[in-house]
């Protein structure tokens, strides 16, 4: 049991070190945006601004992206949860087959002698 609460305790640090890594990228992403000099676009050069509009554009499309593929792993991670319920479900009857095997063993055990 040890064993299981282990590899359980080091599952959920991955898990939590992924997506801090996952929200520190994502808020460098934000404050490298935040810091292009949008107050002055009326005085930059057409160029430039056609330039942050691309950047922008390109910026927008990937976090499109990543949503979406965040979207689609949610997705198979819900199936996923949905079938381990679902095989957990259908396993029950099995083991309270299991149980009452065990419980009249021990019964026969404890009470019947010759």
């Amino acid at each position: 049991m040890d064993f299981l609460n282990d590899m359980l305790g080091f599952a959920e640090a991955a898990v939590a070190g992924a997506f801090h890594f996952v929200r520190m990228l994502l808020f460098w992403s934000f404050d490298q945006v935040a810091a292009i000099p949008w107050g002055a676009l009326s005085y930059l050069p057409v160029w430039k601004v056609m330039l942050l509009s691309s950047i922008m554009a390109l910026f927008v499309l990937f976090l499109y992206r990543m949503a979406w593929a965040f979207m689609e792993a949610g997705e198979k991670a819900l199936t996923a949860l949905i079938l381990l319920m679902t095989v957990f479900i259908r396993g029950m009857p099995i083991i309270v087959l299991a149980g009452v095997v065990a419980a009249a063993g021990a019964w026969v055990i404890n009470n019947v002698n010759f």
